[in-house]
């Protein structure tokens, strides 16, 4: 959808989103196909189905676009940690269950820790 002079600051910043939206789904979406390593702007680009000279309208760089596409993983984290925090464990069972997810989360997809 091209951006108009027609359009409303509300419309266009609705597209702002939208767009962003799509570069970081197809982000994710390339890394859980072809891991982080084959990673590239032009992929991501046209994935999205822009040219790649486009993502930097919307993000300072690929580490930027990466990070925000990598951010689910640590909300699942972030999850277990929440139902952890309901328990009533002692420090050293706290301690031990902390590093047990962290360890979990992080050798599930080492590549994007």
């Amino acid at each position: 959808m091209k951006e108009s002079k027609g359009m409303s600051m509300n419309q266009k910043e609705e597209l702002r989103t939208q767009n962003m939206i799509r570069f970081i789904e197809a982000a994710r979406e390339l890394i859980d196909q072809e891991g982080l390593e084959s990673l590239s702007i032009r992929k991501i680009a046209e994935k999205a189905g822009f040219h790649n000279s486009t993502i930097y309208l919307y993000f300072r760089d690929m580490d930027h676009l990466v990070m925000l596409a990598t951010m689910k993983q640590f909300d699942q984290y972030s999850q277990a940690l929440a139902r952890l925090s309901t328990q009533d464990l002692s420090s050293s069972e706290t301690f031990f269950a902390v590093w047990s997810f962290f360890g979990h989360t992080v050798f599930r997809k080492p590549h994007i820790f």
